[in-house]
């Protein structure tokens, strides 16, 4: 008879219903404050330290990584006028072609814009065409040697050159009087570094 009542409570778990009840409460509560600490923490987090610090790298570095490189070009800007056939006298000496030529191509330059200079005669030439210029490297001559399919370059005029004005043109043996089309103009330019939209 006596160890029928030597557990009081069904289950053996030594609690009656109101210790039962206040596990529960102390379980519940214990859910509901870290529930409650986990939203606050998810609602500040972008914007505490480490959502801050990442955003600013982020500006930080999208700048200057994305645009640098990419964004960035060569290109080529006018330097100076434009010098146009108008601004440029030739003349054409005859080194050794058929005769007439020194005139007839002289002509043909001129019916392109060229200023006219003189024609005339010369020493023996060495090539069908040569450019003589004071300054061999000028838009000016380069604009006579653009007309000139048989020159590539132009050099000073030798020592003891027949004198004449402008940019000199010596038709030598082998000149067939053909002559191309000069260009427009010419520009000076130079190189620049341009980034974004420059």
């Amino acid at each position: 008879m006596s160890g029928s009542h030597s557990d009081p409570t069904p289950g053996g778990s030594g609690l009656g219903p109101t210790g039962r009840t206040a596990t529960i409460l102390l379980v519940l509560l214990a859910l509901t404050v870290a529930g409650f600490l986990w939203g606050v923490s998810a609602l500040t987090a972008p914007f505490g330290g480490s959502g801050g610090s990442g955003g600013s790298a982020g500006d930080a570095a999208g700048p200057g990584s994305g645009d640098a490189t990419p964004a960035c070009r060569t290109v080529r800007r006018p330097t100076g006028p434009t010098v146009r056939p108008s601004d440029v006298t030739v003349s054409v000496l005859n080194a050794g072609a058929p005769g007439g030529s020194a005139g007839s191509a002289l002509d043909a330059l001129v019916a392109q814009g060229f200023q006219r200079g003189s024609a005339g005669n010369s020493g023996d030439g060495q090539a069908p065409v040569t450019v003589w210029s004071a300054e061999p490297e000028s838009l000016e001559t380069r604009l006579v040697l653009s007309a000139l399919p048989d020159a590539t370059q132009a050099v000073l005029p030798p020592a003891g050159a027949p004198q004449a004005a402008g940019v000199i043109v010596v038709v030598g043996p082998g000149f067939d009087g053909e002559l191309g089309t000069a260009r427009s103009s010419l520009r000076a330019t130079k190189a620049v570094r341009v980034c974004g939209d420059g």
